[in-house]
């Protein structure tokens, strides 16, 4: 019997940011439709999970998730500074109640930080902006 490893890798994780009722995350896609598929197990794993602990049934997401393609070192800046730093968006500083990360290893970061110095006041300067622009369409 020929036994052969299959990556099932389909994405990279750039970065994300969990928050009470909702989630971000940056991803770079390694296989076509990969960002779809990864969606689809956490979609489907969180629930599974969510409804055994809570002796529940049914589902918890509201639609499917919505995705922008990101073509140019800028978008991506802007999009890892306010993924990274959403709970500032919405004013959560409560440590307890949000979850960040930014992948430091993956090279499409590597690459931008070093272009583009993707310095935490950088990112807290677009954040403040994004939020800016938010209240100016409530």
């Amino acid at each position: 019997m020929n036994l052969r490893l299959v990556n099932t890798t389909t994405v990279i994780t750039v970065s994300y940011c969990l928050l009470p009722n909702h989630f971000h995350i940056v991803l770079k896609e390694l296989v076509e439709h990969g960002i779809s598929k990864f969606m689809q197990r956490v979609a489907c794993g969180y629930t599974m999970y969510f409804n055994e602990k809570y002796e529940r049934s049914g589902g918890l997401f509201q639609g499917t998730f919505k995705s922008k393609h990101i073509d140019d070192d800028q978008g991506l800046r802007q999009v890892t500074a306010y993924v990274t730093y959403n709970h500032l968006v919405h004013s959560i500083t409560n440590p307890l109640l949000y979850r960040s990360w930014l992948n430091t290893e993956a090279d499409i970061v590597r690459g931008l930080t070093s272009n583009l110095s993707l310095e935490e006041r950088d990112m807290i300067e677009i954040v403040e902006i994004i939020k800016e622009k938010r209240l100016s369409f409530d």
